[in-house]
């Protein structure tokens, strides 16, 4: 017996959208270096992570305003 497939149809978007993603940049790379979840890189990479967040925020913002 094969699994149900869910009806998601409530849940798709029916006009045009706007998908944002958003990846590590160079400052934040560089301080997680090869172990993000090392004790010795986690506060650096945090603290890259939040300012990149920081910067990110308001075009995000801008995003979910305009959907």
């Amino acid at each position: 017996m094969s699994d149900p497939t869910p009806d998601d149809s409530h849940t798709r978007p029916t006009g045009p959208t706007r998908i944002e993603v958003i990846t590590p940049n160079e400052a934040s790379t560089t301080a997680f270096g090869e172990g993000p979840l090392s004790p010795e890189t986690r506060t650096p990479a945090a603290q890259s992570g939040y300012a990149q967040g920081r910067t990110l925020a308001p075009t995000i913002r801008r995003m979910w305003l305009e959907a």
